[in-house]
């Protein structure tokens, strides 16, 4: 077990504890009434004498804690910056774990911003994932909070209706936590994920549409279980990216897992769309070199309020499209420069609310 293993253990068995004894507090928001200062003045103003074997056992246990987050911290990508924003870690207990997101803030905030949760895929970090998507520009550019959790051990249960991790329910209690800090439009929070965290997104959507005003996935069409366990209350706009040359993901399915194409339908047909009206526009091949092109399929006669689109990539595979990131994932196949999938899904979503504005 390496270091960041070890880290990550000791965060998750030890947070809840130090949350619970107010010893690690997440960075305040601007809009959050922060006591971190008057403690710290209030620290000052006492004697000196306090001599180091006078410390408690929390303040120990403080110590032990933090000196897992910065082992942590070292093991991991840091996000590359992007002028105008802030970014920061945050912590919340849940489910007996301690529990870690990132957090991509515009410099000035303004009350009312829309938020995006944006989910990685398996085995990856909320930093690689801020990477890869430059989710930067959403918050410099759109006045986005963009909210990074990450799932235990690098895996999200995503499956609709199966027991073990509840991330749903840590997801939902990180939008109780920063929607009223932050003063944030509880009306307008987004979910979008690649591959395992595509599939985490469309979980949140089934269950908790009453949180979520808009999907987008990447690699993820559709957990099996989902046409069967969708307890979807109310239709949303569904944006999904595929590539027809993905490997992990097959693009046609297979093995009882729905195609793409079969996936749009499923989410075209819980919004009430009309069967069988499609629109196919081939977008522009913007970037010659890498092999693919993009062609967009929209559902057509949808109800106000839904926009159902399928991007297909060929020859695309597993990847991100737009990322300049596609080194990292060469291996599973060619990355699309004709469109910016991070760009693309929120101008596709950001339209819509779950109530009108």
């Amino acid at each position: 077990m390496n270091h960041v293993s070890i880290a990550r253990r000791l965060c998750a068995v030890t947070v809840p504890l130090l949350l619970a004894s107010n010893l690690l507090t997440a960075t305040a928001g601007p809009f959050q009434t922060s006591t971190q200062s008057q403690s710290q003045s209030q620290s000052q103003s006492q004697p000196a004498s306090s001599s180091r074997t006078d410390r408690s056992g929390s303040e120990r246990l403080g110590i032990f804690v933090n000196i897992g987050i910065v082992l942590d911290r070292l093991g991991r990508e840091f996000v590359n910056p992007t002028a105008g924003t802030v970014s920061y870690d945050g912590y919340l207990a849940h489910g007996g774990f301690g529990r870690r997101y990132l957090a991509i803030r515009p410099a000035t905030a303004v009350p009312g911003a829309p938020v995006l949760l944006l989910l990685h895929p398996r085995d990856e970090s909320p930093e690689r994932m801020a990477n890869l998507t430059a989710a930067g520009r959403l918050a410099a550019q759109q006045g986005a909070w963009v909210f990074m959790p990450e799932a235990i051990n690098g895996d999200w249960n995503d499956t609709p209706g199966l027991s073990g991790t509840d991330d749903v329910g840590f997801i939902s209690t990180l939008l109780d936590t920063v929607i009223p800090i932050n003063q944030l439009d509880a009306t307008r929070v987004y979910v979008a994920g690649y591959s395992n965290g595509g599939y985490m997104a469309e979980r949140l959507a089934c269950e908790r549409a009453d949180r979520i005003a808009g999907v987008a996935t990447v690699g993820a069409p559709l957990r099996a279980a989902a046409e069967n366990f969708c307890p979807l209350t109310r239709p949303m706009p569904v944006v999904q990216f595929h590539g027809t040359a993905d490997v992990i993901v097959p693009y046609a399915g297979g093995e009882g897992r729905p195609g793409a194409v079969e996936a749009s339908n499923y989410w075209a047909g819980r919004a009430g769309c009309a069967a069988g009206a499609i629109q196919i526009t081939a977008l522009p091949n913007r970037e010659r070199n890498d092999q693919t092109r993009a062609v967009l399929r929209r559902h057509a006669g949808c109800p106000s309020g839904v926009d159902v689109r399928l991007y297909t990539i060929d020859n695309g595979g597993h990847t991100w499209p737009g990322s300049t990131y596609s080194t990292y994932t060469a291996l599973l196949g060619r990355t699309s420069g004709d469109i910016d999938a991070t760009l693309e899904l929120w101008s596709a979503l950001i339209p819509y609310s779950r109530t009108p504005r």
